[in-house]
């Protein structure tokens, strides 16, 4: 068998190839965002900023109290300890999601 017949084999030409794609159809348009107001929108930066000051803050408090539990004293402290931090993730659980939908909604804003 000769090169040139492996390769028309391996690849059709390229009229087989056309008749078989399929037409791409166009992406669906962007839904229109309601705008919000100039101060509605002041507002929203201001919550999305304060959550991002609220959650590093949970995020130090997570770190000291996760190195207080590295020095065992006594198991009702270590007790606490676990409840305080199992609260704090909880919290910042919550904090994220509020915050990822409202940076989502800002973003849609200034887009």
């Amino acid at each position: 068998m000769i090169a040139s017949e492996n390769f028309e084999e391996a690849f059709p030409s390229t009229h087989e190839i056309a008749g078989s794609l399929q037409p791409v159809a166009p992406a669906a348009p962007k839904p229109q965002v309601k705008r919000l107001n100039p101060f509605k929108l002041k507002e929203l930066e201001n919550k999305v900023n304060a959550l991002e000051d609220e959650l590093g803050d949970i995020d130090a408090r997570i770190k000291a109290a996760e190195q207080q539990q590295a020095m065992f004293t006594s198991a009702e402290s270590a007790q606490k300890l676990a409840a305080e931090i199992a609260s704090l993730y909880s919290q910042q659980v919550a904090k994220t999601t509020e915050w990822e939908e409202l940076a989502q909604q800002l973003e849609e804003q200034q887009s």
